[in-house]
């Protein structure tokens, strides 16, 4: 009966240390992978001076120590840290002070520890455990704690998959992801794609390396971003021009490994109205070609009109130069000017009549002019004689069928 209360009150003044102290030894969960060695420190966190410590370093099934490095930054030179594996499996680390010096600083690790982890070590969590661990004052007096407990987490084989990928030629690239299987993932990877948004139809990969992660049993399987063509519209531009002028050169896409075919039926000389514009036959690696035809509207040009000017002559002249004038636009070439009057045409009106003749314009229009012939001025002299009384009155002359009689003779000359 007094043992059983001699170990309990053991227990709980343990207990109570443990709780209360706010000096401390401490180590820090741990994560590890089959076969791998990993660091890890022991942590002394003390308000009061200390020059002495111990611990006996506990363990899980398929986790060892393979070896230890202390702190010269904290622990003095002059204090002696050995190390031994007990009966039942702990390390017990013992740090004497041969010269009394005092750990140096309040918080920080004194002791490096390297664990390694088994090949076939089981996955999960494991418990490992600092016991008996106490601490010493220069003076023999110090602070023992039973027990201090962390986790040591053995972590499945962790594979780190890429997540793959598809866009359209031409976009920015997406953020890339990653799925992980296994083990839980400890520290971030590295991801990247040499795709830009001006790379070509295809499949590019999607790396993924190790980055910051520090898991031990890692894998990396990469994706696929695969670029499709983008839709692309070719549209023929619409555009409007007079009757006679040139038609415009039309502009297409750059990117076109083919580019299109740009028709239309109309010339310059075509009649006013709408003709289409009519694009097809572009190829390009990059896109899925859609085609619109455009629409060519070709309106009045400006229209000039050209009058022959109107002449009056006399019966009998000649015809004069017929000229003429125009209006509105630049006339180019020369038009066909006429009269089917003659010098021997009858008084009378005669159309001129003006016509396109080499003229070139369009939406051109001609308006004819008069000639007028008027009566020529013409003087009819009877002709003068002398005869003798008695004599018989003479003939007189015809001319052009007119015939002569006098007054006397009843001589006069008609037509």
């Amino acid at each position: 009966m007094k043992k059983r209360i001699t170990i309990a009150i053991a227990l709980f003044l343990a207990v109570v240390n443990y709780i209360a102290a706010e000096n401390r030894v401490s180590i820090t969960d741990i994560s590890i992978s089959a076969g791998e060695t990993k660091e890890v420190s022991v942590l002394l966190d003390n308000e009061t001076q200390y020059v002495a410590f111990q611990f006996d370093l506990y363990l899980p099934t398929g986790i060892s120590l393979a070896g230890y490095e202390v702190n010269g930054e904290r622990v003095p030179a002059s204090t002696e840290v050995s190390m031994a594996q007990q009966e039942d499996g702990s390390y017990r680390f013992l740090a004497a002070a041969m010269a009394m010096e005092p750990i140096v600083g309040n918080n920080g690790g004194i002791i490096t520890l390297k664990l390694k982890a088994s090949a076939n070590v089981v996955t999960g969590n494991r418990s490992g455990y600092l016991r008996s661990v106490k601490l010493s004052k220069e003076d023999g007096a110090g602070q023992t704690t039973f027990e201090v407990p962390f986790t040591v987490k053995v972590l499945k084989p962790s594979i780190v998959t890429a997540k793959s990928y598809t866009r359209e030629y031409g976009e920015e690239n997406p953020t890339f992801e990653y799925d992980v299987k296994g083990g839980e993932l400890e520290g971030a990877p590295e991801i990247s794609c040499e795709a830009t948004a001006a790379s070509p139809v295809g499949t590019y990969p999607i790396v993924v390396k190790k980055g910051t992660v520090t898991n031990y049993s890692d894998s990396y399987v990469n994706g696929t971003l695969t670029i499709t063509k983008a839709p692309l519209t070719i549209t023929a531009q619409s555009c409007t021009i007079k009757q006679g002028e040139t038609l415009p050169n039309f502009e297409v896409e750059e990117a076109l490994t083919k580019k299109p075919t740009i028709t239309c039926i109309a010339t310059s000389g075509s009649a006013v109205g709408t003709y289409d514009i009519v694009v097809s036959g572009a190829e390009s690696g990059n896109y899925d070609i859609a085609f619109a035809n455009g629409t060519l509207v070709i309106a009045d040009a400006d229209p000039v009109t050209v009058t022959a000017k109107s002449y009056t002559r006399a019966y009998g002249d000649a015809n004069p130069t017929f000229e003429y004038t125009s209006e509105g636009k630049a006339l180019v070439g020369t038009p066909e000017i006429s009269c089917e009057a003659t010098t021997v045409s009858p008084v009378g009106t005669y159309p001129i009549v003006v016509k396109k003749g080499a003229v070139t314009n369009y939406n051109d229009s001609y308006v004819n002019g008069t000639l007028t012939i008027t009566k020529a001025p013409l003087t009819i002299t009877a002709q003068s004689c002398t005869i003798k009384q008695g004599e018989t009155g003479r003939g007189f002359d015809k001319e052009a069928n007119y015939y002569m009689h006098c007054n006397i003779w009843k001589c006069c000359r008609h037509l």
